[in-house]
């Protein structure tokens, strides 16, 4: 242990005041440890925005996070928690939420068909689907449809 070490190296060595010396060694490493932790903080900031934004601008598109980790020579559990500290949701998450909106973007602006839309944005299951557009809008893709096409004749 630490008190063995301190012993056998002021006894060894001739150091009068190791105790200190390894107190400002250790000093000297967390302020290390943490000037890293900051530099690399602005950058994986800066690496996760860039990616939240592709995700937005492409949620259809066939994301594979445990690749992303890779490219950037991380395990997939820090990619994880790196994007959950600096996007605010997990990847997964992420990624749900911009194909929801992207989903009822369509829906607003397209005559697609739910079953077409729901393939677009990755989702092959169209009752997982509509789980998933339900809980995220609080209301079913067909209604969502129905509702806004009301409103909009309302409009005009």
């Amino acid at each position: 242990n630490r008190a063995e070490l301190a012993y056998a190296a002021n006894t060894e060595s001739g150091i009068s005041n190791f105790p200190r010396a390894v107190h400002l060694l250790e000093g000297l490493l967390l302020s290390m440890h943490e000037s890293q932790t900051e530099d690399s903080g602005d950058t994986w900031s800066g690496v996760m925005e860039d990616l939240a934004r592709r995700i937005n601008d492409h949620p259809e598109a066939q994301w594979d996070f445990v690749a992303e980790a890779q490219h950037l020579r991380i395990t997939v559990n820090y990619f994880r928690q790196l994007f959950s500290t600096r996007v605010g949701l997990p990847p997964g998450q992420f990624l749900q939420n911009a194909r929801m909106e992207q989903a009822a973007q369509l829906l607003r602006h397209t005559d697609k068909s739910i079953t077409d839309i729901a393939k677009f944005v990755q989702i092959d299951d169209i009752f997982y689907f509509n789980k998933l557009f339900k809980r995220h809008h609080h209301i079913p893709p067909g209604r969502y449809r129905r509702e806004l096409t009301a409103r909009l004749r309302r409009r005009k």
